[in-house]
């Protein structure tokens, strides 16, 4: 009897413990979503976590791969080589994306996401929360220690999803209490 006692005490001891330790990753999983969630210009902005950057994959992506998954007609069309979007969230933000194609593959994506709120400081917290969740997720993706050129310019070295080399850079360049302004680029080496 004392055996039987034992071993369901130990049991309930690891059922217990390991209860424990999935509501723990649990939390930080949800801490890291609700951050996201809380700024609604992530996921359009981001559009996609396939690829290297909002679905597309440098060295890989076509001009045509571009043209059927963008939402809006290009500002370019007839470039061979450039595309151009200019997208509006709401009244007061909206984001630019530009994409340069060397022989017909994605070479350089380059994104700015403005917000101009009537309260410059509302608009400024815009960009430094998706400056932040994008820092954060970098950090995570590419490694703790990016090179730092200025407040809030950081640069991951890292590979894009087809093992080229690629250089990640993200950039916070709003003014407190005026606006929100973030870049993001991703660039074959």
């Amino acid at each position: 009897m004392k055996t039987k006692n034992l071993f369901l005490s130990v049991i309930s001891l690891l059922t217990l413990s390991l209860l424990l330790l999935s509501c723990s990753n649990n939390s930080s999983n949800k801490k890291t979503s609700t951050k996201k969630n809380k700024n609604n210009f992530y996921e359009i902005i981001t559009k996609s976590s396939d690829g290297d950057f909002r679905g597309y994959t440098l060295n890989v992506t076509t001009k045509d791969d571009i043209l059927k998954s963008e939402e809006i007609s290009p500002e370019n069309s007839n470039s061979e080589d450039e595309l151009t979007y200019k997208y509006q969230i709401d009244d007061y933000n909206r984001y630019d994306v530009y994409y340069k194609l060397e022989n017909d593959k994605l070479v350089f994506i380059s994104l700015t996401y403005y917000s101009y709120e009537n309260d410059g400081q509302k608009a400024y917290q815009n960009g430094k929360e998706l400056y932040d969740i994008l820092f954060d997720e970098y950090k995570a993706k590419y490694g703790d220690e990016p090179r730092k050129f200025a407040e809030q310019d950081y640069i991951w070295n890292t590979t894009s999803k087809n093992n080229s080399k690629l250089k990640v850079e993200l950039l916070n360049t709003g003014r407190e209490g005026e606006s929100g302004t973030v870049e993001i680029l991703f660039q074959i080496l």
